[in-house]
């Protein structure tokens, strides 16, 4: 298969690709949520004035076989001058409509004639039992390039194989635990409702009260809240909007007679579901806001056919009411054979050893 690169680097360029997108995405060999054209999209306009923003679009004749999103900024590191790569695909780390298609060869050769300065590419939070995963390391020992994996978190999910109350019964004394007589409490405070928002007419009003709410949380001081790092909230209410149009984003919210009291975000792609944000308004605390809420939301998904909700991020109190079981998301980085893209290489080692992130989870 003989693939030619076609680079994305305007906006309107990229908003022209949408229907050849969704068609490459429905032959996939693996289809995910963070593979679609929304989540592309938004990532972005997310970085769209803070970093260099490209896709490089791989096509054999006029059929599109992959598409890869990336970002490229200076490298950090000491006496490292060059340029860093992430590619801003999770779970799978690059689409393709053909296993035999030669989507690294060519994409590398892409990044070494367009980066002469080349030190380092990155693909985060990739699923190891997803397809590509194993073919990025074969393909760097093949070339000679030096790679450093490592487990980022560990991703807890629900898997749905009876009906909710089979389910409800396997982790009742953990939800009891945690809810207690609390809704009762919250209901005499003041009478609370869930509301959901999935209408594309709607998903705007959703994402302002879950701004509200994510500003009022524990986040807001850890500067861990979506309004806090740089462009992350337009990512978040951009997927939710174009992911209303193809009826895959929905908001959860439960409310008060004041107030929104908590949240969640989700996305909905093949029959899976991914809890991607979550929060609660801290003075609410004492109420357990968020377990009264997914609780809600568990049910509904059960009900409603899901087969898998994917709570996202690293494993946590929270979640592991929900879960016991969890995926292994990996941090795969592949460096230049080179004097500064080993030293590049050792420095990123030695700060994930010492506990801080690698350079390239600045970016996240």
């Amino acid at each position: 298969m003989k693939l030619h690169i076609i680079e994305l680097k305007k906006m309107s360029d990229f908003l022209r690709i949408r229907p050849v997108w969704d068609r490459m995405l429905e032959q996939a060999v693996t289809r995910n949520v963070a593979l679609t054209y929304e989540w592309a999209y938004a990532s972005w306009k997310r970085y769209a004035g803070f970093f260099d923003v490209r896709v490089a679009t791989l096509w054999e004749a006029d059929t599109l076989v992959s598409a890869i999103p990336f970002v490229a900024k200076p490298a950090r590191g000491e006496g490292c001058r060059g340029t860093a790569v992430q590619v801003l695909t999770e779970i799978v780390p690059y689409s393709t409509v053909s296993e035999d298609a030669p989507v690294l060869e060519c994409f590398f050769a892409y990044l070494r004639r367009k980066y002469a300065d080349l030190l380092k590419v990155s693909f985060q939070e990739v699923d190891a039992s997803c397809y590509g995963f194993a073919a990025l390391t074969d393909w760097a020992q093949s070339e000679g390039m030096p790679f450093f994996i490592y487990k980022s978190h560990e991703s807890p999910y629900v898997e749905i194989r009876t009906d909710f109350s089979s389910y409800y019964l396997t982790r009742k004394k953990k939800i009891k635990n945690a809810l207690r007589n609390k809704p009762d409490k919250l209901q005499a405070l003041s009478p609370f409702r869930i509301v959901s928002y999935a209408k594309e007419s709607d998903i705007r009003r959703g994402f302002q009260q879950l701004l509200e709410i994510d500003c009022e949380s524990w986040k807001y001081e850890e500067r861990s809240d979506m309004a806090s790092r740089e462009g992350q909230h337009i990512f978040y209410e951009t997927l939710a909007e174009e992911g209303a149009k193809r009826g895959m984003a929905e908001l959860w919210l439960l409310v008060n007679e004041r107030e929104p009291v908590a949240f969640e975000y989700n996305l909905l792609f093949e029959g899976k579901v991914m809890a991607i944000k979550w929060g609660y308004k801290a003075k609410y605390a004492p109420f357990s806001p968020g377990v009264i809420l997914r609780l809600e939301t568990t049910k509904q998904f059960f009900e409603r056919g899901f087969r898998m909700i994917d709570l996202w991020g690293s494993k946590d109190q929270f979640k592991t009411i929900w879960s016991d079981d969890h995926f292994d998301r990996y941090a795969v980085h592949l460096y230049a054979n080179s004097a500064q893209g080993l030293s590049l290489k050792r420095q990123d080692e030695a700060a994930r050893n010492s506990a801080a992130a690698p350079s390239a989870v600045e970016l996240c």
